[in-house]
């Protein structure tokens, strides 16, 4: 039995039917993609092969609105991104990673050695959405080698999908290198708070941070004052946050001790502590999450009290 939407796509098909113009195929295509049904899927593909840029665009954005995919446009989509890069291929490539289609790996892994940065970043999302975890490797390098702001923007947003946490010394490595852009470390700094877990506390912290350096510290300071019990740790830390910010000389070891003595994640706690001591890692946003992540992972694992030990007592 067919819905209403569906006798609509089908009116709709029957009129593409009857196009004969660009324009005119471009408009019913994209009145069928706002019908999302799932049975027009197969109709478009004649259209993938039509010879206007904008009538295979509008055909293949119909069918990433649909809500599933159909078996036999899988090919078709990977045959897409081999033939035409630079063009409507990236789409093709996000379409197959949002349907986690693993028949589409070796021509995803393929593409991120074709020379198109859009193509690039789609297909490193997609991989790391149908969970190759054998790809991780190749998403570092391209963290780590490509100089192109959305592909390492890409990267980044890939392995926090992994939540690859063995891919961290890679993430913050890849703060020193080059001197990445401001928009392009933050991507970076949001996936590391993500693979670690506190992307939910420490999104609106660094969110103010961005806009205004002083009240952002202020912020943290303030969640510092409500997470802290303990008078003495609190001064500890106030004083470790003000040295690992002195606009004369940063200093971070008294945050780096305070990172080692929380006792979450030993792995976590080496890769910051290192990182806030390495005189080339000059990024804020890196600072700033070292600050914040003794906070957060005691108010994650315990509430409100004080910085917890792995058997619940604080590292002394």
């Amino acid at each position: 039995m067919f819905s209403p939407r569906d006798l609509r796509a089908f009116d709709l098909l029957s009129k593409l039917d009857r196009s004969s113009a660009p324009d005119e195929e471009v408009r019913i295509i994209q009145e069928i993609g706002q019908s999302a049904s799932f049975h027009t899927q197969e109709e478009l593909l004649d259209y993938l092969h039509s010879p206007s840029f904008e009538v295979r665009m509008q055909a293949l954005l119909a069918i990433e609105q649909m809500p599933r995919l159909s078996s036999q446009l899988i090919r078709p989509l990977m045959q897409e991104i081999e033939l035409h890069p630079f063009t409507t291929a990236y789409v093709a490539a996000r379409i197959l990673g949002t349907h986690q289609k693993s028949e589409a790996l070796p021509v995803l892994r393929k593409a991120l050695e074709i020379e198109d940065y859009i193509l690039q970043g789609s297909s490193l999302i997609a991989l790391a959405k149908i969970g190759d975890r054998d790809s991780i490797p190749m998403v570092e390098s391209m963290l780590m080698r490509n100089t192109n702001p959305r592909v390492k923007i890409s990267a980044a947003y890939a392995l926090q999908l992994f939540n690859s946490r063995d891919s961290l010394p890679v993430l913050v490595s890849s703060l020193r290198k080059d001197d990445p852009a401001a928009f392009v470390s933050d991507e970076i700094i949001l996936a590391i708070a993500g693979i670690i877990g506190i992307m939910e506390e420490f999104y609106p912290l660094y969110s103010a941070f961005g806009e205004d350096e002083t009240n952002g510290l202020a912020l943290l300071e303030s969640s510092a004052k409500d997470i802290i019990a303990d008078a003495r740790i609190m001064k500890e830390w106030g004083q470790g946050l003000r040295e690992l910010f002195d606009p004369e000389e940063a200093d971070g070891r008294k945050i780096a001790s305070l990172i080692h003595r929380i006792a979450s994640d030993e792995r976590v706690e080496m890769v910051f502590g290192e990182a806030i001591l390495d005189p080339q890692l000059c990024y804020k946003g890196m600072r700033f999450l070292a600050a914040a992540y003794p906070l957060l992972v005691s108010q994650r694992a315990e509430g409100y009290g004080a910085f917890p030990g792995r058997s619940g007592a604080y590292r002394r």
